[in-house]
């Protein structure tokens, strides 16, 4: 099987690790200091369970693992899986565009999950949503998949995994990729978690929920889950955020087996990790925020529900983060 991997940041380097480690030949594309440190000192991976190290891993470009700065220089081969794993103000039209030109109907397409994409909501709101909306790939060949591990970018070619939760839970939107899915859990499984999932629409939306909860809160607090963990007002800010949040699934009649409790625990079981957005803003990189928040206004409007008391947080954080 060949993977080509968009982004080679804390998740998309685990996926190309996971992969390579299971026999995938992967295709790495992605911005020019990390493609130059890997083709001179290879990508290296470490997976820990908190302070324990697991796993320590280089791994070299060779016959079965190479690594691109375009989409343009692989165009023309056969590609059976492509995660899309770039940060979310990445994720637009010219590289949905970019990837429908490399992509056939064969093609698995793994797209990100922080925030709720059109084709999700689509599938709730049809007739609310014009078509030129949905800009997007054929939903057939979508694997829906939700990520769920602590890692962090060290350096252009070095990603730490401090912990994972329940890995890659997956599934197929259609029977279409049925197989392709089967094999990509059976992938996952050698290295990681890849639960099987019964619905995944709440699956998908109770992972943006959680990003929406845990990064806003930790961006409010400005702390790591160590620091949120031992915080009551931090605990109850993010419930009252996922309440609010599930009012949209009873909505739509969708359930999850994980409550938020127990979602909360499992999350926080990670205990020295920094969620990713408040991570970004330390190092004075562009937060997803607004990009997550978005999507889900989009959503509230189409449902005709309100989540006021988030809404109030994201401003507050927005005025934090920009004074």
């Amino acid at each position: 099987m060949r993977a080509v991997i968009i982004g080679c940041g804390a998740i998309g380097a685990h996926i190309a690790y996971s992969l390579y480690e299971y026999g995938y030949e992967i295709l790495i594309i992605t911005k020019e200091d990390t493609y130059k440190k890997i083709i001179k000192a290879g990508l290296n991976i470490q997976v820990n369970e908190n302070k324990k190290i697991l796993i320590k891993k280089n791994i070299k470009i060779n016959i079965r693992f190479k690594v691109y700065k375009s989409i343009k220089n692989i165009s023309g081969i056969k590609i059976d899986y492509l995660f899309i794993t770039v940060k979310l103000k990445d994720y637009n039209k010219t590289l949905i565009k970019s990837i429908s030109g490399i992509v056939d109907n064969n093609t698995a397409i793994i797209p990100p999950c922080t925030n709720i994409p059109f084709w999700w909501i689509n599938n709730f709101f049809s007739r609310k949503i014009k078509k030129e909306r949905l800009n997007y790939f054929n939903i057939k060949n979508i694997i829906g998949m939700t990520m769920w591990l602590s890692s962090v970018k060290k350096s252009s070619n070095f990603v730490m995994v401090r912990h994972i939760q329940r890995g890659y839970p997956l599934k197929a939107i259609s029977k279409k990729m049925e197989d392709k899915a089967n094999k990509l859990r059976a992938a996952f499984k050698s290295t990681s978690k890849s639960p099987k999932v019964n619905d995944i629409y709440s699956e998908l939306y109770i992972k943006s929920l959680n990003a929406l909860a845990f990064n806003m809160t930790a961006l409010y607090f400005k702390q790591n889950n160590q620091a949120l963990k031992n915080n009551k007002k931090a605990i109850n800010m993010i419930k009252k955020i996922m309440i609010e949040g599930e009012e949209v699934m009873n909505f739509l009649k969708i359930t999850h087996s994980q409550n938020y409790n127990q979602r909360i625990n499992q999350t926080l079981s990670s205990s020295i990790h920094t969620m990713s957005m408040l991570n970004d803003f330390k190092k004075g990189k562009k937060i997803e925020l607004k990009y997550l928040w978005d999507s889900y206004k989009f959503l509230l409007k189409l449902s005709r529900i309100k989540m006021n008391y988030t809404n109030q947080i994201y401003k507050e954080v927005i005025k934090k983060i920009n004074s």
